[in-house]
């Protein structure tokens, strides 16, 4: 039985994704090092649109268990299913699109990384450089820098 992703992967909400059967063949057409090492085909991809900043889509490509082990891309769905198809020529068939809402991915987020957000502004992690943990506290970097400032 195939798994389809959650709903947030790496902090981007999915809108797109597949399972790369094992007749499909392979091109290597990829630029993607991991560690100096060429990644190779992958078992899974998904087309995202990141949290942060709702820009443009990503191509992930993602091991069995939907951990991502790249990204590339920029672009529309389409141009990244199409872009996706080069390295993995009749995919097209097996895209299922999902087309995650920001409300939906926050809901999810929320859910998977609670109490993981700032105590003092509420922000999550994905929306700050770092998150500190107290005993019964988060805070994150911009509440830090803002009481660091009102104590000099």
């Amino acid at each position: 039985m195939e798994i389809a992703p959650p709903p947030v992967l790496s902090s981007t909400r999915v809108m797109a994704y597949a399972i790369v059967p094992d007749d499909i063949p392979f091109t290597g057409r990829t630029s993607i090092f991991i560690d100096g090492v060429l990644l190779g085909r992958v078992p899974r991809l998904a087309i995202c649109i990141s949290l942060r900043d709702d820009s443009d889509a990503l191509l992930l490509y993602c091991d069995e268990d939907w951990n991502e082990l790249g990204v590339t891309g920029q672009g529309s769905v389409e141009y990244l299913k199409s872009y996706a198809e080069k390295n993995y020529p009749g995919l097209s068939d097996h895209w299922v699109d999902i087309n995650t809402s920001v409300e939906d991915a926050h809901r999810y987020y929320d859910e998977a990384f609670a109490p993981a957000r700032c105590t003092f502004c509420g922000r999550r992690m994905y929306e700050v450089e770092t998150m500190l943990q107290g005993e019964t506290t988060w805070e994150c970097n911009f509440c830090v820098d803002a009481h660091s400032s009102s104590h000099r």
